[in-house]
């Protein structure tokens, strides 16, 4: 997990996970927290494949999010 945040940074040291900026100036938006977490995984992880953002402040995300749309995937690759 990667945390997109801007500011002050430090505010997330106690989830003990990277934390990334904005690559591009201006805070343009969550497109722009986006493209920063995509850049860190291709940056830190060259082997994954797939990434899953998710907005930080929706309630009820699934725990298991990620395992449900990996069966789905596994069922219909070609959805893809």
């Amino acid at each position: 997990m990667v945390i997109s945040a801007n500011g002050n940074l430090s505010r997330f040291e106690g989830f003990g996970l990277p934390v990334v900026a904005d690559s591009v100036a201006g805070f343009q938006g969550p497109l722009a927290g986006m493209e920063a977490g995509l850049e860190w995984v291709a940056a830190h992880c060259p082997g994954v494949t797939w990434a899953l953002t998710v907005p930080g402040d929706t309630p009820f995300i699934p725990l298991d999010l990620v395992q449900r749309l990996a069966a789905l995937w596994k069922e219909a690759p070609s959805a893809s």
